[in-house]
């Protein structure tokens, strides 16, 4: 029972990466198998989805005073737990 749940946990993972899953999958893995497996065009998506999301977040966020940069340094600690640990979240 336990390995069907993280057999589906890892299938969903795999089926549909998040954005930082696909960033750090494009800082993992071989650039050959990147391409190959047809993950380059959704990573640059990922990487344009990301940088609107924080674009549009920093202007929600001014009042707070919450940068871009802040914003940035908080995606990037995404990108290396994933990188640390397997891509678990």
């Amino acid at each position: 029972m336990r390995w069907e749940l993280v057999s589906k946990t890892l299938m969903k993972k795999v089926t549909n990466p998040s954005v930082l899953d696909l960033i750090a999958m494009d800082r993992s893995l071989p650039r050959s198998e990147v391409h190959a497996s047809g993950l380059a065009k959704r990573i640059r998506e990922a990487r344009a989805k990301l940088a609107r999301d924080i674009r549009k977040a920093a202007k929600i966020l001014v009042d707070a005073e919450v940068s871009e940069d802040d914003l940035w340094a908080l995606a990037e600690r995404g990108v290396q737990r994933r990188l640390s640990t397997g891509f678990e979240k």
